[in-house]
């Protein structure tokens, strides 16, 4: 676990992220990493805040993925991308009970 020290480097990592590795033409391995990436950058952030405008961010680039894939029915890779999309909504399960819905919210 990379922690609330490695916050400094989460946003050139997701500019980074979003530019060109999720959307990496060449290589799907890439692109696989760089989603699994998102779930421990949200970790790295230390409030609900910048998680949430992190996920804002992301969560469209790895969707148009997604769309893609779907269209494309490589289902293998759908299944991947839908894994990811759940372990980044699990970093906010620790705000369960507080009485605030995350993502209706925001």
């Amino acid at each position: 676990m990379l922690g609330p020290v490695f916050v400094d480097y989460v946003e050139p990592i997701t500019a980074l992220l979003i530019s060109d590795l999720l959307h990496d033409k060449l290589s799907s391995t890439v692109r696989k990493e760089a989603a699994k990436l998102c779930s421990i950058l949200l970790n790295c952030l230390p409030d609900r805040s910048m998680q949430i405008k992190l996920l804002k961010m992301v969560l469209p680039h790895i969707c148009i993925e997604l769309k893609t894939k779907m269209e494309k029915q490589d289902f293998r890779t759908v299944k991947g991308l839908a894994k990811e999309i759940h372990r980044c909504l699990h970093v906010f399960s620790k705000y369960k009970g507080t009485g605030d819905d995350v993502l209706l919210n925001e």
